[in-house]
């Protein structure tokens, strides 16, 4: 059972680097899924290969994505929210 024993509001700057370092932890994992993916497996079982297909449609029937993803360079963007700004102690 949790007991919630106070509440503290954060102010805009803090939810400001909260969010960043939110983010900053996002991609920093979701980089090494990527690279752990393409070095470790390599195989693109994230299937990003849908995303690059229903885009790049001709790029894609032209080349051997599983060579091509091994190889590929990722640019990741990672956007955060935070809902409540009230933060509660469990302690």
């Amino acid at each position: 059972m949790l007991h919630l024993s106070k509440k503290y509001k954060i102010d805009t700057g803090k939810t400001r680097a909260l969010k960043k370092k939110i983010a900053d932890v996002v991609k920093k994992d979701v980089l090494k899924a990527i690279e752990e993916s393409q070095k470790k497996f390599q195989c693109d079982y994230l299937y990003f290969y849908k995303y690059f297909r229903g885009k790049y449609n001709t790029e894609y029937k032209n080349m051997n994505w599983n060579n091509k993803y091994k190889e590929a360079k990722f640019n990741i963007e990672i956007n955060t929210d935070i809902i409540s700004g009230n933060l509660v102690n469990f302690n």
